[in-house]
C-alpha cells in the first residue's frame, strides 16, 4: 500500500477524479471558459495568472488524460524517487506556469497563421514533459545510471516523447513547441537544483 501512496499517484488519482467530475456535473469546454488559458473570443480574462494553474489539471477527452498520466506515472514516479515529494510536486507546478507563460507568448511571435485569440488550453502536458526533462538531467548529471530502474521504464518514457510529441500532433505546431519548451525547462531546472540543493544532499548522505 505504502509504494501506492506516492505523490505522483494522488496527482494522477487527482487529475483523474476532477476530469470525471467535470464531465458528470458539466462538460470540459465550460471549464475551460473558466479556469482554462483561452484567448479574448472564447472568455473573459482568459490571461488571468490563476489560469496556468488551473489549466494544468484539467484534459479535453479521455485519451488526453490517459496520455498524460501514463507519462507522468513512469516520470514523476522516477523523479519522486531521486528526489522527494515536494520538489516533484514544485517542479510540475513551475514548469507547467513558466512554461504555459512562455509557449503562449513566444510561440503566436513565431507563427504568424496562430490566432492567439480564438484557442483555449487545458492540459498538463507542459509540466509532464518537464518532468521527463529533470529525469534526462539526473541521467546526464550521474553518468547513465539508474540502474536500478526497470530497461521496460526506460523504453515507455523514450516511446512516449517521441511518439506524443512527433507524431501523435500532425501539424499542430503549438503542441510540438509546449512539449519542448517543458522538456527544456525541466532539464534545466533539474541541474540549477542539483548544484544548489541536491549535490550537497548526496554528500551528505
Amino acid at each position: 500500500m505504502k509504494k501506492w501512496l506516492t505523490a505522483t499517484n494522488m496527482l494522477i488519482l487527482f487529475m483523474t477524479l476532477l476530469y470525471f467530475f467535470v464531465i458528470i456535473f458539466s462538460d470540459v469546454f465550460t471549464y475551460a471558459e473558466n479556469f482554462g488559458l483561452c484567448g479574448i473570443e472564447v472568455c473573459d480574462n482568459g490571461f488571468a495568472f490563476y489560469r496556468n494553474i488551473t489549466s494544468l489539471f484539467m484534459h479535453w477527452f479521455i485519451l488526453h488524460l490517459i496520455a498524460n498520466m501514463v507519462g507522468l506515472y513512469f516520470s514523476g514516479n522516477l523523479l519522486e524517487k531521486k528526489t522527494n515529494k515536494i520538489i516533484l510536486i514544485c517542479s510540475f507546478l513551475i514548469i507547467g506556469i513558466l512554461g504555459s507563460i512562455i509557449t503562449n507568448f513566444i510561440y503566436p511571435l513565431i507563427d504568424g497563421a496562430y490566432n492567439k485569440d480564438t484557442f483555449a488550453q487545458v492540459g498538463s502536458s507542459i509540466g509532464v514533459f518537464g518532468i521527463i526533462g529533470m529525469c534526462l538531467g539526473y541521467v546526464l548529471i550521474h553518468k547513465g545510471s539508474m540502474k536500478d530502474i526497470k530497461k521496460s521504464h526506460k523504453i515507455i518514457l523514450t516511446i512516449y516523447g517521441i511518439f506524443f510529441t512527433y507524431f501523435m500532433n500532425g501539424d499542430n505546431y503549438w503542441t510540438l513547441f509546449a512539449h519542448n519548451t517543458g522538456f527544456v525547462l525541466g532539464f534545466i531546472l533539474y541541474i540549477i537544483l542539483y548544484y544548489l540543493y541536491l549535490k550537497k544532499k548526496e554528500v551528505e548522505n
